[in-house]
């Protein structure tokens, strides 16, 4: 009689656990607690183990040497801690929490940093915390037999090929990976057919990949396996950082299995993990950032093909890929963005205790395209400049008794500017205004007077590294009639979304019979978002004891 099925109270997790565990337990009998310890690190035949006379354990000690490994059940889907035995050895120099052992024969599979020792005659001794003690989740239901109405005592009765498959899964458990594969083998030539029957021949995959990763030896290639899938390797990586893997496949040849082996540079064992699928052409998964550390970490690729074939699909154990790993230092990464349309609007007055006797503004709005290749990029816009100067004597009202006032300039332009890169490290640019200036009278001087004019200005500069990152401009130039400009400024690029900007400028401006002066400008930035960057200026500028003063600006610019 076929007895109803509802949310169990536990019994069905209890059996399937008791009858895998009975069928894998051992003949030793056990001890009221488990002794076991990590191996720590292994130098050619020697290994270092935790376990040491606090533990209870002394020179000669017999010990079992296990792998751990991660299994799903069949019906419930829980994940179970299991391990199959790689040998037995005895530990040879006991220290207080530390012991060696030496490995005088050859074992089933080389061992690895992280595999377990354990004391011979304490092996089926209870954990703290195993797949036996652990109860189904409160209000799971039984995944065999499922009926509509339940009894008044919750029970699962199995049927006979839910209880054929815990008794091969039974058997696996504590079993090397060989044995485990001819044990699943054997269960899907006897039941091809049942819906779980696809699972477990993913699973069979699974061992047979990793069982060639821990033999050493090369995937055998099956035929057309190579041209079928693509992969890229990432140059280099950053220190704690994932890394992003991706596999270009042919859908119509698809891979049942695709794993990534990877290990970092002061690990012996590779860990693995399966690629997902991401749509109809690839598979891509992630090296976690506890991997990305320096020097470098490896990698290799393995797949299984519809037929079961195993094969490379970049990289082998005896030739991983290695990535440098290196350390993210200076600006962020370089924007991607190509157009800037750029605002800025600037007040210098060199003679503040006499205001507008010794100044100038200038506004500029340009459209700036980055080209990418020799020909970096190209600068195109207008602007505005105006002032008033002239020389210290001619604008030092203290020594002017008669009243005279300065040159005044009021200077309307555009102006183009085209910037070559020779090296990614290595920038020139050069420039060219045109405009005119409005006419300018004297009411005390005719012949200082302006008439209409048209000036034509250029210059050019230089900048050493990279144009978003830090970086070092010298450049200077000259326009008709308003004078000269060179200058030296520091772009620092150490905070991300935080522009900062350094100046020391020399100039005669705003009118060329001026006096030279010298500027020191700080500018700082904020980038609230990848398309809009503010900044603002605070400055000094000083031509003698007498003549100095404060300079202010803004600037705005949209990036796309």
């Amino acid at each position: 009689m076929t007895r109803a099925v509802c949310p169990y109270d536990g019994r069905v997790w209890a059996a399937a656990v008791v009858l895998a565990g009975a069928l894998a337990a051992r003949a030793a009998p056990a001890s009221a607690q488990r002794v076991e310890g990590t191996i720590l690190q292994i130098d050619g035949s020697e290994i270092l183990v935790d376990l040491g006379s606090v533990d209870g354990v002394s020179p000669g000690e017999p010990v079992m040497l296990y792998r751990r490994v991660s299994v799903e059940h069949p019906l419930t889907h829980r994940r179970i801690e299991d391990r199959f035995p790689l040998g037995a050895e005895q530990l040879t120099q006991v220290a207080e929490r530390m012991s060696i052992l030496i490995l005088d024969s050859p074992l089933s599979h080389a061992p690895a940093v992280g595999d377990t020792v354990v004391v011979v005659g304490t092996e089926n001794a209870p954990e703290d915390e195993t797949a036996t003690d652990r109860g189904p989740e409160e209000g799971a239901v039984c995944p065999v037999c499922p009926a509509p109405q339940c009894p008044a005592t919750a029970v699962c009765e199995l049927d006979p090929q839910a209880k054929a498959l815990l008794e091969a899964f039974g058997r696996t458990l504590g079993q090397t990976l060989e044995q485990r594969i001819v044990i699943w083998e054997q269960y899907l030539a006897a039941n091809p057919n049942l819906s779980w029957s696809a699972a477990v021949a993913r699973d069979v995959d699974s061992l047979r990949a990793m069982l060639r990763t821990m033999r050493g030896g090369t995937p055998e290639l099956g035929t057309g396996s190579q041209g079928r899938t693509g992969h890229a390797p990432p140059a280099q990586a950053f220190v704690g950082e994932p890394v992003e893997i991706a596999l270009a496949i042919d859908p119509l040849t698809p891979l049942r299995l695709a794993q990534l082996h990877v290990r970092h540079e002061e690990e012996r064992a590779y860990q693995v993990y399966d690629l997902e699928p991401d749509g109809d052409f690839y598979l891509r998964g992630r090296i976690p950032d506890e991997y990305v550390q320096l020097d470098w970490f490896e990698y290799f690729l393995v797949g299984v093909d519809a037929n079961g074939a195993e094969g490379s699909l970049g990289g082998t154990v005896e030739r991983p890929i290695r990535v440098p790993v290196v350390e993210r230092v200076g600006a962020p990464p370089e924007r991607t963005d190509r157009s800037n349309l750029h605002t800025s609007f600037e007040y210098m007055d060199f003679y503040a205790n006499h205001f507008h006797r010794d100044y100038y503004l200038r506004f500029e709005a340009d459209f700036r395209y980055v080209l990418g290749s020799w020909f970096y990029g190209l600068r195109m816009g207008f602007g505005i400049f105006d002032g008033q100067g002239g020389p210290v004597d001619g604008t030092d009202w203290a020594g002017n008794g008669d009243g005279t006032d300065p040159q005044g300039i009021s200077y309307r332009y555009g102006f183009t500017e085209v910037e070559l890169r020779f090296h990614e490290l290595f920038y020139m640019m050069a420039w060219i205004s045109v405009g005119g200036a409005a006419a300018w009278e004297d009411p005390n001087d005719a012949s200082r007077s302006r008439e209409p004019e048209a000036l034509v200005g250029g210059g050019g500069k230089f900048r050493i590294g990279r144009p978003t990152g830090t970086n070092l401009e010298l450049g200077g130039g000259y326009i008709e009639s308003i004078g000269y400009e060179a200058n030296v400024s520091v772009n620092l690029g150490l905070v991300e979304h935080v522009p900062l900007r350094g100046h020391i400028i020399v100039t005669n401006m705003p009118v060329k019979e001026g006096d030279l002066g010298v500027r020191l400008v700080a500018e700082a930035g904020w980038q609230p978002a990848s398309w809009f960057e503010f900044t603002a200026l605070l400055g000094y500028g000083i031509r003698n004891i007498n003549h100095q003063g404060l300079s202010l600006g803004l600037s705005v610019s949209f990036l796309w």
